[in-house]
């Protein structure tokens, strides 16, 4: 927990959880397939809170987790629902939440509490429900100024690594992206230069993927991983009368 005593000063959160043009605009393209109105979602280490405000003001029923305390009471105060982690939430919310996303989450866990995230959020997911997972790039060579940027990084999250730790916990990587790619301006300058820069990008992942036998991946700094509750945990033997209400087998 040390290393986080500072860390919403450093990464300058106001957490007011106010959503930006510019959150808004990254936000609804990266979740346009989610629908929010009347739709359960968690978030895991809500961060500034901006996106549990733009979730909510699209009528979502949000709840929020987060490993520092004093988030947890800012959220609470600003009438988020918001725990320590996602265990708090098996009692009361099993298989009940349409979507758990998770943005810039996964590379601060080590494998194994990957893993154990994993299980709770498929016990927390109803059949159908998705996780969607944002980190930085861990098969692309551009994902590694995120990836080094901050000693709280203890992962790199790739989509074979995250196939494997899905294996036993019922949940299937069902798409991989690069992160959305919006920009909020006015200037129609800067639009059309962001757009040769976003054009640019795609020649370059088709050529290096192209040059180097590595198919369809995807290169941008960072990466967007969609994991779907498909059924029950194939190492979960129901009739032996286990009690996985809580996470824990």
């Amino acid at each position: 927990m040390s290393d986080y005593n500072h860390y919403s000063d450093q990464k300058g959160w106001s957490v007011d959880f106010s959503c930006t043009p510019q959150d808004e605009a990254y936000f609804q393209a990266e979740f346009r397939e989610v629908a929010t109105a009347g739709r359960k979602i968690v978030e895991l280490g809500f961060g500034n809170g901006s996106f549990l405000s733009f979730a909510r003001a699209r009528g979502a029923m949000v709840f929020g987790t987060e490993i520092q305390q004093n988030l947890v009471r800012k959220a609470v105060n600003a009438g988020y629902p918001a725990c320590a982690c996602l265990d708090d939430l098996i009692a009361e919310h099993l298989d009940s939440f349409d979507a758990v996303v998770a943005l810039d989450v996964f590379e601060h866990l080590s494998h194994e509490q990957i893993r154990q995230t994993l299980t709770t959020a498929h016990n927390l997911l109803k059949s159908g429900g998705v996780l969607i997972v944002r980190a930085p790039n861990g098969q692309s060579p551009f994902g590694r100024r995120t990836q080094h940027g901050d000693c709280t990084h203890v992962s790199v999250i790739t989509p074979k690594k995250m196939e494997q730790l899905c294996y036993t916990t019922g949940l299937d990587v069902i798409k991989v992206l690069n992160q959305a790619r919006v920009f909020h301006t006015k200037n129609p300058l800067y639009g059309l230069v962001k757009r040769l820069q976003f054009l640019a990008r795609d020649l370059c992942n088709a050529a290096i993927a192209n040059i180097y036998g590595m198919g369809t991946t995807v290169l941008d700094e960072n990466i967007v991983i969609w994991i779907k509750k498909t059924g029950v945990r194939p190492d979960l033997d129901v009739s032996s009368g286990e009690d996985y209400s809580s996470g824990r087998v």
